[in-house]
């Protein structure tokens, strides 16, 4: 009896060895049969000033093996702009990897450059229609909603803010945007601002005769005509390498400007902070 159990032990180490090899088999098998993209889950990003842009490489999302045994490059990282198109290279970066028998499907990726922008210090020749139409939209508002107060200069020489509340009149206002200025500060750029300078035109016809206890009082069918200059803005803004203007909306304390003032040369000096900024402009044509 003691004989045939060990005819039996050894017989049954045999089957489980013979198993264990099969297995080993199999699973090197499909190591080998195993395709592997490493680019899926890969978030490629960008930032930096034109022709000075860089590659950022989140793997986060890759399979595990993929971020302990391969790492990125992008080509000509450090030099990149927007709107060009760069490739990403992958490479082994341990001797596991290379022993592993996974079969990579692909070593590089192209992806177009966006996002690599920076604070200019001139607005000619760039792209600001989009920008211009959200101020556009703000100033709209702005003006509609107060032009009845705001202060003016009027031909008569006499001060008619508030008129409205004083007497029934007609009115039309008009008003046109005459120049696009950016103002930038060297040591913080983050606050750079954008504006639209608009001259606003305010004319008014008394349709019923003033109390005489207001300054001045109008007479049924007189006729006034004011002028104030409205500047309104954005702050946060910068530009793309591709030059459009866009206002940076995930920076902090990004914030809308709207001021009115009794001259052009008063809106302009505003934009300047009393000489901590710069500013430069262009015209409307």
């Amino acid at each position: 009896m003691k004989f045939k159990f060990t005819v039996i032990f050894f017989a049954a180490v045999l089957f489980l060895c013979s198993c264990g090899v099969m297995s080993g088999g199999r699973d090197r098998e499909e190591k080998l049969n195993t395709d592997t993209d490493p680019f899926k889950g890969l978030e490629v990003s960008f930032h930096g000033e034109p022709e000075k842009g860089f590659a950022d490489m989140d793997v986060s999302k890759c399979d595990g093996f993929i971020r302990d045994n391969f790492k990125f490059e992008c080509i000509n990282d450090g030099r990149l702009s927007n709107g060009e198109t760069v490739q990403v290279i992958v490479s082994v970066k341990s001797r596991d990897a290379q022993e592993s028998g996974v079969n990579i499907l692909r070593y590089e990726k192209d992806y177009v450059v966006t996002g690599v922008d920076f604070y200019p210090t001139e607005i000619e020749g760039y792209e600001k229609e989009a920008l211009n139409k959200e101020i556009r939209r703000i100033a709209d508002k702005f003006i509609s909603e107060g032009v009845k107060n705001f202060h003016m200069l009027y031909d008569s020489g006499f001060d008619r803010t508030g008129w409205s509340k004083s007497g029934s009149f007609e009115y039309t206002y008009t008003y046109y945007d005459v120049k696009m200025l950016y103002t930038f500060h060297k040591r913080e750029p983050e606050r750079n601002a954008y504006f639209i300078l608009y001259e606003l035109e305010n004319d008014i016809v008394c349709v019923e005769d003033m109390d005489s206890g207001f300054e001045a009082p109008m007479k049924k069918g007189e006729e006034d005509r004011g002028v104030s200059y409205i500047l309104v803005g954005l702050t946060s803004v910068r530009a793309t390498s591709d030059k459009i203007f866009r206002a940076d909306s995930n920076a902090e304390g990004i914030e809308v400007i709207k001021k009115v003032f009794d001259s052009r040369e008063d809106a302009e000096e505003y934009c300047k902070y009393s000489g901590e900024y710069e500013t430069v402009y262009e015209l409307f044509v």
